[in-house]
Order: C-alpha cells, then structure tokens, then sequence
C-alpha cells in the first residue's frame, strides 16, 4: 500500500461512509449442511477509473461489474475487499473518520480480529 496522507484517508472514510458497506454474511451450504459466517467490505459506484485509483492506492480488492439492472441506468462497479487482512487494514484506516456507519465497522472489526 502506498503512504496515504491523512487527507486521503478522511476522503477514502467519506467514500465509503457514502457509497460502501460492511457487514457480516451468513453462508448456508444446503450440500453439507453446515452454516459459516464471512465478513465483507465493498465500495459502489458509477466511476469505475475513481475505483481503480483507489484499489492502486492500497495495493489491494477487486474490482467488479454490478450491472445496469434497469434501462438507461449506468453502469456501476463494486470495490470489494476480500482477504481478512486487507478488511482488518482497510477499516482500521478509515475507523477514525467515518461517521454513519461507524457501527458496521466496529462490529466488522470484533468479528474480524476474534481469532
């Protein structure tokens, strides 16, 4: 990951206080019938190049297509941070200076650093 100024690291917090989520998944597996729980950390939105400059920033996530579900809506992307690691340093980062969903994060980071 690139040194980000605290600057970037406020406007990286306000974009995902916008335009992001975290949140804990449940994942049902019908097949072994077994239930596990994953965390997720995702970014939206119709600029895809705004998404790219982010994910070379910190030097990790992908980048996916959401889809244009109705006629004439644009097309958007989803930033998705994936590995443990990354969550854990992502949402460390950016703790300080999200406001409305400073309670995802918080729970999102217990669940995380739990083991």
């Amino acid at each position: 990951m690139e040194q980000l100024q605290e600057v970037d690291i406020a406007y990286l917090a306000g974009l995902f206080d916008g335009e992001g989520t975290a949140f804990i998944h449940k994942h049902i597996d019908k097949r072994h019938g077994s239930i596990y729980f994953e965390a997720r950390v995702k970014i939206s939105n119709t600029d895809k190049q705004s998404l790219q400059t982010i994910r070379e920033k910190l030097g990790f996530g992908t980048i996916q297509v959401e889809g244009n579900g109705r006629k004439g809506q644009r097309e958007s992307y989803r930033l998705s941070i994936n590995k443990k690691k990354d969550m854990e340093q992502f949402l460390t980062m950016v703790k300080p200076f999200v406001i409305m969903k400073k309670k995802e994060v918080d729970e999102v980071l217990v669940f995380l650093l739990k083991d």
